[in-house]
């Protein structure tokens, strides 16, 4: 797995040890958008780019699965 992914996992979990309320996310951190291929408008992904973001989302989604977080 690639290291940017585990370090963005590892403070997403670390994150939600701590967090207070009822909020969850999924944020792009700039150390995700390194690598990322975007269309000319430098905004949109392009088709490499939305297969890479789509695998992210899904191991962050897996991650976030696995983690039980006792009601507040």
């Amino acid at each position: 797995m690639n290291s940017k992914i585990k370090k963005m996992l590892k403070l997403k979990l670390d994150w939600l040890w701590n967090k207070r309320g009822n909020v969850s996310f999924i944020d792009l951190d700039a150390a995700m958008r390194e690598g990322m291929d975007f269309l000319l408008d430098g905004m949109h992904l392009n088709e490499v780019g939305n297969e890479r973001m789509c695998r992210r989302m899904c191991e962050w989604m897996r991650a976030r699965s696995l983690v039980c977080i006792g009601s507040a």
